[in-house]
C-alpha cells in the first residue's frame, strides 16, 4: 500500500515549478479566490507538510522559538504520532510576506483562529477544495497534464531535493515526519525518539538548504 501510494505521485521538475510560481499566472490564480490558494502550495513546497497538515494550523501554531528567533509550524494534528514535529521556516517563506499575512490574520476579528479562515473541515479534512482546484484547474491550465504531478507532490519534491542534497535520513525524518518506515530500523537508537531530538536551530539550519531558484514575488 504505501508503494502504491508513493507511485501515485510524481515530483515537479524545476522547469514545472518555475512554471507553477511564474508571477503572472500564479497571480491570476491568486485573485480567482481567497488567499489561502496562494499561500498552501508555496508552504507545502518549503516544508514538505502533508497539504492537510498546514490547510488546518490554527494561528497558535504558528511560533517562534525566542532563544533562537526562529519562526516554525507546530504540527500536533498529524497523520500519526511520529508525525508531530516542528518544521522551521525556510528562509524562502521569512522573506516573503507570510509572516505579515499572519500578523493580520491575528489582528482579524471576529475570526476563527485558524491560519486560514476560510477552510471549511469536511470529512478527510481543510484542504480538499484547494487541491480540486490546484490539481484539476490550475495545472491543467498550465500545461501540466500528468495526472500523478498533484498538490501532494510538492511534498515529494520537497523530500526528493532533500535527498539529492545529502540531507541525512534521522534530519528529513524530524522535517517530514516518517515517511518510509519499513526502510528503517526504527528501533534503533540513533532514531529513537527523533524529532525529540533535532534542536530547531539544527532543523532550520538544514533546511535552508533547500533552494528551488524561484524568483519569488509575495
Amino acid at each position: 500500500k504505501l508503494r502504491a501510494q508513493v507511485e501515485s505521485f510524481k515530483v515537479f521538475t524545476p522547469q514545472d515549478l518555475k512554471t507553477i510560481f511564474n508571477k503572472a499566472s500564479y497571480a491570476e490564480y491568486e485573485r480567482q479566490g481567497h488567499e489561502h490558494f496562494k499561500w498552501l502550495p508555496f508552504l507545502l513546497l518549503y516544508t514538505g507538510a502533508r497539504p492537510d497538515e498546514i490547510a488546518g494550523l490554527q494561528l497558535s501554531q504558528v511560533c517562534k522559538d525566542e532563544q533562537t528567533g526562529v519562526h516554525y509550524f507546530e504540527i500536533t494534528k498529524a497523520k500519526n504520532t511520529a508525525s508531530q514535529r516542528r518544521i522551521p521556516l525556510h528562509k524562502t517563506i521569512v522573506q516573503s510576506s507570510f509572516l505579515d499575512y499572519v500578523e493580520r490574520m491575528r489582528n482579524t476579528p471576529n475570526q476563527n483562529g485558524q491560519l486560514f479562515p476560510a477552510l471549511v473541515k469536511g470529512k478527510n479534512g481543510y484542504c480538499k477544495n484547494v487541491s480540486r482546484r490546484f490539481n484539476e484547474d490550475y495545472l491543467p491550465s498550465l500545461g501540466i497534464t500528468d495526472g500523478r504531478k498533484k498538490l501532494y507532490s510538492m511534498r515529494h519534491t520537497f523530500i526528493t531535493r532533500m535527498s539529492e542534497l545529502n540531507a541525512g535520513t534521522a534530519m528529513l525524518m524530524a522535517l517530514v515526519g516518517h515517511y518510509e518506515q519499513s526502510a528503517l530500523d526504527l528501533s534503533s537508537p540513533d532514531f529513537k525518539n527523533y524529532q525529540g531530538a533535532k534542536s530547531i536551530q539544527a532543523l532550520k539550519e538544514t533546511i535552508d538548504l533547500l533552494d528551488f531558484q524561484l524568483p519569488m514575488t509575495f
